[in-house]
């Protein structure tokens, strides 16, 4: 196959995601710049991101409770305030995180109090890993538990049947919305189709270019999680919705020759994330009378299926893209009923033949 190189798509979206990086490591104090410099070195721009808001957070913690620092920025709070903290400190902050009492609006999930404490580990382990700090104020603070694993929500096979019979059908509620929807049709199909058939990101959906589809070997080129380039292949249902779209309704909404994006927006631009969540999430409404359906339900339904088919939860993880099994088997293919009825029926331990001349 021929190698991809990253679209201009992507470069520009590295580059807004450096400069917001930037942005926010500005408000954050001088001594902790080592600290930035390496996680945006060794860790993915968004990974870098989210810890340096973790840590923007935490300094405004600091600002808020501590009469000392209450009217300096928090570029300005003294490293001897990260020296004095203790693990109480932390559990304190923890505390802060938690409260939803009507007044305080920061309340966190347990999965976000998780995220904190992995940013504050991270930080502070640089910092004495350095001989910047003698003690770990984390050593000792308390853990946040884990979030329960819920039910993985997947559409059952009437349900994906009855959308794309709904969006052929132009089925989208008022009436200026089914007038967009017979503009749009083709696209649709082509978009849920896709992500239903090969279970890629919605992510991944937005960054595809005309040219990442190849129709000779049934592939399509994907961006990956930090930037990995991966192929995954399409079914003929999929090739046909997509050559649909890219022949009968795609010139409509193209204003340049040279306009590369997949998916186009009414607006004659590449279509974001928001917009395919907004489409899904009419459909869901209109359609299946489920509120809220999610790209990621589409993905989790693949995951399901191609597990049900297959019994290989290895090819549903690599397909999906993931790194982990265990984030496959978790969050993305359910063990179903099929499967358990079928572990019921099984003998696993077969007794011995009797002795014919006994």
């Amino acid at each position: 196959m021929p190698k991809r190189f990253k679209s201009e798509y992507y470069a520009e979206k590295d580059k807004n995601y450096y400069a917001k990086l930037h942005e926010l490591q500005k408000q954050l104090p001088a001594y902790m710049k080592p600290y930035l410099s390496n996680i945006e070195l060794s860790k993915r721009v968004r990974t870098a991101i989210a810890y340096t808001r973790d840590l923007i957070t935490f300094m405004k913690y600091i600002q808020e409770v501590n009469p000392l620092y209450e009217n300096l920025d928090i570029a300005q709070i003294p490293f001897e305030c990260m020296e004095s903290l203790t693990y109480d400190d932390i559990n304190y902050f923890l505390q802060y995180l938690k409260q939803n009492n009507g007044t305080n609006v920061h309340y966190n999930a347990e999965n976000a109090l998780n995220r904190m404490m992995c940013s504050l580990r991270s930080y502070f382990g640089f910092e004495v890993a350095r001989e910047h700090l003698v003690k770990n104020p984390m050593l000792g603070a308390a853990k946040p538990q884990q979030a329960k694993d819920k039910p993985i929500e997947r559409l059952r096979p009437d349900q994906v049947h009855q959308l794309l019979k709904g969006i052929e059908a132009s089925e989208s509620g008022s009436e200026r919305s089914r007038a967009f929807t017979v503009r749009t049709q083709l696209r649709d199909t082509a978009i849920v189709t896709l992500l239903l058939n090969t279970g890629i990101r919605i992510s991944e959906c937005v960054g595809l270019d005309v040219k990442d589809i190849n129709f000779e070997d049934m592939s399509v080129c994907v961006v990956r999680k930090g930037g990995r380039i991966e192929y995954v292949y399409m079914n003929e249902e999929t090739a046909r919705a997509i050559r649909d779209y890219i022949e009968a309704e795609r010139p409509a909404f193209i204003t340049s020759p040279k306009e590369s994006a997949l998916f186009l927006s009414n607006r004659k631009q590449r279509m974001a994330v928001r917009s395919i969540q907004a489409m899904l999430e009419k459909y869901g409404k209109s359609v299946l009378q489920k509120d809220n359906l999610h790209p990621h339900t589409l993905r989790k339904t693949y995951g399901t299926m191609l597990y049900e088919a297959t019994s290989d939860i290895g090819l549903v993880s690599e397909t999906l893209g993931h790194k982990s099994v265990d984030t496959t088997r978790k969050h993305y293919a359910d063990v179903s009923e099929q499967h358990k009825r079928l572990a019921g029926t099984l003998h696993v331990y077969q007794r011995p033949e009797e002795d014919e001349n006994a």
